[in-house]
């Protein structure tokens, strides 16, 4: 089921992203696609978590389509109480390595790797640094006139 509700979404000339709606990684990437003047219907952001008990199923999916899954856990904390909620703050000051997040003060174990999971046509180019790494090289709006997603 899960395999057959994510390659049913990918197609030619869409992009599709897989998102957990209250992830900032998502709401990013979110915020940057929209920006765009894609045609109608080219761009979709999927909830996977408005797919109820299949939302583990569509991750381990992903995870093995695309090497990582779509939204991270964490079992340790900052003085606050928790990772930070800025993704800005979050690449300025943290790193990922592996399976961890690392600080100069305190280390993360993290239960999954990146947030989301975009796909330009049926490839997936990563997650929200991807995105953003893609955006700002001019790579990002290339790949997007080519597969004659954008207006």
């Amino acid at each position: 089921m899960a395999k057959e509700f994510v390659n049913s979404k990918l197609q030619p000339g869409k992009v599709v992203v897989f998102i957990k709606p209250t992830c900032p990684y998502c709401k990013k990437t979110h915020e940057l696609l929209s920006r765009l003047p894609f045609k109608q219907g080219s761009l979709e952001f999927v909830d996977i978590t408005a797919t109820g008990d299949d939302a583990s199923k569509i991750q381990d999916y992903l995870q093995e389509l695309t090497g990582a899954r779509t939204a991270s856990s964490s079992l340790g904390s900052e003085a606050s109480g928790g990772m930070p909620s800025q993704p800005d703050r979050l690449h300025q000051f943290w790193c990922w390595v592996g399976m961890f997040l690392v600080s100069r003060e305190r280390s993360f174990l993290l239960l999954t790797t990146q947030v989301p999971r975009v796909f330009i046509g049926k490839d997936c180019i990563g997650g929200c640094t991807d995105l953003l790494n893609m955006h700002q090289s001019g790579q990002l709006l290339t790949r997007l006139k080519q597969i004659g997603a954008l207006e």
